[in-house]
């Protein structure tokens, strides 16, 4: 809201109500250091996030792991193999229609 009150200029709608934020890794980077060149506590963005239809779990764990500075891997390669594995058949059978 203090980056509202800071601005003048008209606040639109720019995705329909209700909408859903994927909260990508990328997308809660991004709106924490929004948020901190705007003046607001990334913390706060945190708190205000986790709850209501704001609320994403991206959000929740990597947020505070970010603002920490701590990027070391939640994701064991084990995880990785599978998911990038089931990508790969996937894209094949995009590819090839079966």
């Amino acid at each position: 809201m203090q980056a509202l009150m800071l601005s003048n200029e008209k606040v639109a709608e720019v995705v329909e109500a209700g909408a859903a934020w994927a909260g990508s890794p990328a997308e809660v980077a991004a709106a924490l250091v929004l948020a901190k060149k705007a003046g607001i506590d990334p913390g706060k963005v945190i708190e205000i996030t986790s709850v209501g239809g704001a609320r994403t779990g991206a959000m929740e764990v990597r947020g505070p792991r970010m603002i920490e500075r701590n990027f070391a891997p939640h994701f064991s390669v084990n995880n990785m193999y599978k998911d990038l594995s089931t990508a790969m058949k996937l894209e094949g059978v995009r590819k090839n229609g079966h």
